[in-house]
């Protein structure tokens, strides 16, 4: 009878133990994650230092499970909450050529950890740590290819396709079936890979109860596999198990096509990187604007992963040229936008570095991956907290992390946004120019439920006075700040904001523009009613309303950001205006609009 019920009780606690488990919630929007190379970040062990040269970037440089285990401390002092880290898996035991398996990403057994970075007693002290700082999990799975020399090819040739290194990369039957670098293409089309992929997933789920899955090289993989793949890891690890894509694409409507059809969680966004490096670099802030408003394709936008650089791409330091201003303003971006903010490893401390480079096939040119340096732990206390600080904010901040992102104004250098959470409202004013300006940014469907007078930015050192539809401020130059004004009542507000967003309907857009020597004057630009950018699709001819003077009137949806431009017709020549930069316009929610312009190039 004691027996007895002892095991029932045993039993009960199981059940009570797995309810717990299935019940873990984590709000992924409210997440920073932060990038460890594994090798590249913290030597714990000398025990596991075989192969290392910390001088050659193609080496092994140390880094281990231990020593990640021992920086916990350090991370969860930045702010950190999530670690996507790099492939644990056992790979390649000798060099290939020059190099050695560092990466993580030439995996020659799947169900093992590499002898370099630890074994499964360390991994448990590790996901033990993990749960006493309160850090989650997201471990890198490689689902596309295998070690150039793993026992699976002899094994399982069948598995694999025979097809040569990829030549043509816009050809989408050689991106999936092809060899990238060379590296063995597992046919995923195959329903034993595909079932071997998925054990290898519930392994490592059982293994180390990761919160989620970062998924190499989305686009060389069938979108059928990672269809029903990401599908059955959700049934079987919970809905909430987060399943992260690297897809490098910067456009925003391919990308949400596959975050929808794969049934991802999230992607990287790199639609958001492209845009950001061009902006911080120069280019007009507009970008911003078109950029945000295509957020509609997606289900929910705020579960995008943002970020400013990886493994694979120049350091954002290198990229700016080692600009700190620069690096600054990307970074306040990078915790204000909608989305889920990931951080690489060193970025905190500014580290420098172009990425891995070799020229055409058949050339001498090379660049060694110098974005991969070992970490440099305490180089610039200064940028350490900088970065810091905006962790803090965006964590503290349910507008900021949680909040819906409304468009509020842009120029050339100066974007604007509000995020607006149940509770709380921030308005976002960045400012990519060097001299001080006072500018008024209109609070549109904002205003009647703010409240008006002075207030402070998140510093408390800079203000702005809220009055007559408008946010009036003298702004530094090379700056982003960020206010949290007054609001009695946002249930209407976000109410007013879900409504239109699902019905925005369309607003009446005048384009005037002025030409001399012209004979058919278009319209074109980035939306379906301006053509999408085909000179066959544009509207047009524009009617001559005077000597040289000529205009269209569209339909054209309301809250919209877009591009534009005009070009002329000469029979069947199409014939640009000389302005290299494209034409801004936004559209809007209540109210028309009329567009006045210049052509600009004199025939």
């Amino acid at each position: 009878m004691l027996k007895a019920m002892c095991f029932l009780g045993l039993f009960l606690l199981s059940i009570a133990l797995l309810q717990g488990q299935e019940q873990k919630k984590i709000e992924w929007k409210e997440q920073v994650i932060y990038f460890v190379l594994l090798d590249r970040f913290h030597n714990g062990s000398l025990e596991n230092d075989f192969h290392t040269n910390t001088d050659d970037l193609y080496s092994f440089h140390g880094g281990d499970i231990q020593g990640l285990i021992q920086k916990l401390p350090y991370l969860k002092d930045l702010g950190i909450t999530t670690i996507w880290l790099s492939p644990l898996f056992d790979n390649r035991d000798t060099k290939f050529f020059e190099y050695w398996a560092y990466h993580g990403y030439w995996v020659k057994d799947f169900f093992q950890v590499d002898e370099h970075f630890g074994n499964f007693e360390t991994l448990d002290t590790f996901k033990k740590e993990l749960q006493k700082h309160g850090i989650n999990l997201i471990l890198d799975m490689v689902i596309n290819h295998v070690d150039y020399n793993a026992p699976l090819l002899t094994q399982k040739p069948s598995w694999f396709h025979s097809s040569p290194d990829i030549e043509d990369w816009n050809d989408p039957l050689q991106v999936e079936q092809h060899r990238v670098h060379g590296l063995p293409d597992l046919a995923q089309e195959n329903k034993e890979v595909e079932d071997f992929l998925v054990q290898i997933a519930k392994y490592w789920i059982d293994k180390l109860q990761p919160d989620g899955f970062r998924m190499d090289a989305v686009r060389h993989v069938p979108l059928s596999f990672w269809k029903n793949y990401n599908q059955t890891l959700r049934e079987y690890a919970g809905k909430n198990f987060f399943l992260l894509g690297e897809f490098l694409d910067g456009n925003a409507r391919t990308c949400s096509a596959i975050l929808k059809e794969g049934k991802f969680t999230s992607l990287f966004d790199f639609p958001f990187h492209y845009v950001l490096q061009r902006v911080i670099n120069g280019d007009t802030a507009e970008q911003m604007g078109v950029l945000f408003y295509h957020d509609f394709l997606y289900e929910d936008a705020g579960l995008l992963t943002t970020f400013l650089d990886n493994h694979d791409l120049d350091r954002f330091m290198t990229s700016v040229q080692g600009d700190v201003q620069k690096w600054k303003l990307a970074l306040s971006l990078l915790f204000t936008v909608r989305g889920i903010p990931c951080i690489y490893y060193g970025t905190e401390t500014g580290m420098e570095g172009g990425k891995e480079w070799s020229g055409e096939k058949g050339g001498n040119m090379q660049k060694k991956p110098e974005n991969r340096r070992s970490m440099e732990f305490g180089k610039n206390p200064e940028l350490f907290a900088y970065l810091k600080n905006w962790v803090h904010l965006r964590r503290s901040s349910p507008a900021l992390s949680q909040g819906i992102q409304m468009h509020l104004s842009q120029s050339r250098n100066l974007y604007s946004f509000a995020r607006i959470a149940p509770n709380q409202t921030a308005i976002v004013v960045f400012y990519n120019e060097s001299k001080e300006k006072e500018i008024a940014i209109p609070t549109g469907i904002l205003a009647p439920y703010l409240k008006e007078g002075k207030i402070k930015d998140s510093t408390g050192v800079y203000e702005a006075t809220i009055e007559k539809n408008f946010l009036r401020l003298s702004l530094p130059g090379k700056n982003c700040l960020v206010f949290f004004p007054e609001i009695e009542e946002l249930k209407p507000l976000l109410e007013q904001w879900a409504s239109l967003q699902k019905q925005p309907g369309t607003a009446p857009v005048v384009f005037e523009v002025t030409a001399e020597n012209v004979e058919e004057i278009y319209l074109i630009g980035g939306n379906e009613r301006l053509g999408n950018w085909n000179p066959q699709s544009a509207p047009g001819p524009m009617k001559k309303i005077a000597e040289n003077r000529y205009q269209i009137q569209l339909e054209l949806p309301r809250g919209s950001v877009m591009e534009y431009k005009y070009f002329q017709k000469k029979k069947d020549q199409v014939d640009w205006e000389l302005k290299l930069e494209n034409r801004y316009l936004q559209v809007p929610f209540t109210g028309e609009s009329h567009i006045q312009d210049i052509w600009d190039k004199k025939q």
